[in-house]
Formats: C-alpha cells, structure tokens, sequence
C-alpha cells in the first residue's frame, strides 16, 4: 500500500513535470518560429511594398505616356488643320487670279 502511495506520489510528480516540459517546449517551438519566419515575412512585406510602389509608378509612367500621345494627336491634327487651310488659301487665289486694282 505504501509503495502504490508513493509510485501514485512519483506519477503525479512526473505527470506535472511532463506539464510543465511540454510548455517550455511549446514556448521554445514558438520562438523558434518567429525566429526562423520573421526575416522571411520582413521580406516579404518589403516586396510587397516594393511591388505596390512599381505598381503605383508604372501606372503614372502610362498616365504621362497616355498624355503626351494625346498632346502629339492634339498637334497633328492642328498641323494638320493648317495646311488643309494653307492649301485651300492658296487654291482660290489660283481660281479667281491676280487681283487687279483701279489705280491704272
């Protein structure tokens, strides 16, 4: 009876310490964890800002290229413009000659 007391005693004892051994592991796993993922999710926190930065910049490269296609559009049609009526100038002074003045 006594040794069952005390083979009780010593499983209670070692049912604490295995408790008490499987946290401190948890805990050291967890650490572990954040030791070894840390700089990886750093990295890739960094890429992703990096990412959304060359996002941002493309779309604002595209922005200013969409632009100065427009402003170019803008001027050929102007040029374009001009010399059609350049031209249409010079073709009725053709039709309807010198022009004579009464100061003969």
């Amino acid at each position: 009876m006594k040794e069952a007391r005390e083979q009780a005693k010593v499983d209670k004892m070692h049912k604490k310490w295995r408790k008490k051994r499987i946290k401190k592991l948890k805990v050291s796993l967890e650490e572990m964890q954040v030791e070894f993922f840390s700089p990886i999710w750093k990295q890739l926190k960094k890429d992703q800002l990096d990412w959304e930065k060359n996002e941002l910049e493309r779309e604002k490269n595209q922005e200013q290229k969409r632009l100065e296609e427009q402003h170019v559009r803008q001027l050929v049609a102007q040029s374009v413009a001009n010399t059609k009526n350049l031209i249409s100038q010079m073709t009725t002074g053709l039709k309807t000659g010198p022009q004579e003045t009464d100061n003969e």
